[in-house]
């Protein structure tokens, strides 16, 4: 408490301040007094401090620079007298004297406050956010510092109090970070802590099939972050049709041969590695029917009578790959069918006996007239796995009263394009 008490030392109200625990700053520490009157001096004017305060006190003093000054030289006194006797010095400013106390003062309070992700993926940086606010007036300045124990990983200044630092790359894994204001001549420093979880890399995955044939097993090509590694395995619904492992970020997998024809959903999945988590992507796979094959095997009996005998003809169909099972098998010879089956392997060969023997200068269905019979043998609607194919079988009938010997079928091959069958 501090002003003009209006009460000498010895008086009653400032005996009854100093018994309830306050110290008479000034009587304390100085004989001086801050007011004159009539020729007797005293101090009307007091500061009083706790016994708390009064610890953090320096020294104490009066300015006897107005009550023992003529009052000729006082401010009222201006242009007053025939001689002006007032100056601007502070010299007689007041009719009382100030009373001067030092004091060790106490900075004033910082507070830090941080606002950073909870976590990170690894190999980024985060950034923390730094605000240093004051517990009195003002606004902090000064440097503030990020460590990870004694390592110092940024550092920067106040602007306006806010400041941001990166953390930079950390290793995978929990990891308690502290930030330090180290104050400035007004503000007392001040600390803050924090956790940032390094957790794995995502792993990114991207994956294309191309298109594939039955038979023939697809290719699925699967891309995940450069450097990672560990296993990948591609699901049909919920059959796994293929697997593979992934090396610095590529995998090539081969499918399984069986897939049937038509588009399908795929989905690859990788089981991750130390630095990446496991991820899943889904790609669409297209499966086309397989080629396929005719091959003439025999064509019995080996002598063919015009007009008497019926050529047995024994064919294969073949896809690559697999063995086809399955399928309608006709022989046309003018215009008339002959139907055969296609059967597994173990099993006789496609086979189908013509009505009627070939006769020379005969037109088949899209051949032109040839000195030759022709017989075509058409594997006719495929199959779920497999396209159509067409072979066409030629010989000679001998007529009825030649003996010489037949003569075998030569072998050609095209394949039928879908939009032509």
């Amino acid at each position: 408490m501090t002003g003009d008490f209006n009460s000498y030392n010895k008086e009653e109200p400032v005996a009854i301040i100093e018994a309830a625990g306050f110290v008479n700053v000034a009587a304390e520490r100085t004989d001086k007094e801050t007011y004159q009157f009539d020729g007797a001096v005293g101090s009307l004017d007091h500061v009083f401090a706790s016994h708390e305060a009064d610890e953090t006190i320096t020294g104490a003093d009066i300015w006897n620079i107005n009550s023992y000054e003529s009052v000729a030289r006082e401010y009222s006194r201006f242009n007053y007298n025939v001689t002006d006797f007032y100056d601007a010095s502070p010299f007689r400013a007041s009719d009382h004297d100030p009373e001067i106390v030092g004091f060790d003062a106490a900075e004033l309070g910082s507070a830090v406050s941080v606002k950073a992700p909870a976590t990170v993926r690894n190999g980024t940086s985060a950034d923390i956010k730094v605000t240093v606010s004051s517990t009195g007036e003002g606004t902090p300045s000064g440097e503030v510092t990020l460590l990870e124990r004694t390592t110092e990983l940024a550092s920067g200044d106040l602007v306006d109090g806010v400041v941001t630092l990166p953390t930079g790359v950390l290793p995978l894994g929990s990891h308690v970070l502290k930030v330090v204001y180290g104050g400035d001549a007004d503000h007392a420093g001040s600390t803050a802590t924090l956790t940032i979880e390094v957790l794995k890399s995502e792993a990114g995955l991207t994956a294309t099939a191309a298109t594939s044939t039955y038979g023939t097993g697809a290719v699925v090509v699967v891309t995940g972050p450069a450097g990672a590694t560990g296993p990948v395995y591609v699901a049909l619904g919920d059959d796994r049709v293929g697997s593979g492992v992934l090396k610095n970020g590529t995998a090539r997998i081969t499918l399984d041969r069986t897939i049937a024809v038509g588009t399908h959903q795929l989905r690859v999945f990788y089981a991750g590695d130390a630095s990446h988590d496991p991820a899943s992507v889904s790609t669409t796979l297209t499966v086309a029917k397989a080629a396929t094959s005719i091959k003439r095997i025999s064509v019995s009996p080996t002598k063919i009578v015009k007009n008497r005998t019926k050529p047995f003809v024994t064919l294969s169909v073949k896809a690559a790959g697999f063995t086809v099972d399955g399928g309608k098998v006709t022989v046309r010879v003018q215009g008339k069918s002959t139907p055969g089956r296609s059967r597994p392997a173990g099993s006789r060969s496609a086979s189908a006996r013509s009505r009627r023997p070939a006769r020379s200068g005969s037109r088949p269905a899209r051949r032109q007239r040839c000195r030759e019979g022709l017989v075509d043998v058409v594997h006719d609607q495929g199959g779920q796995e497999v396209d159509p194919a067409e072979l066409a079988v030629t010989w000679r009938p001998v007529p009825p009263r030649d003996r010489s010997p037949s003569h075998r079928g030569a072998v050609r091959y095209r394949a039928l394009r879908p939009d032509r069958l």
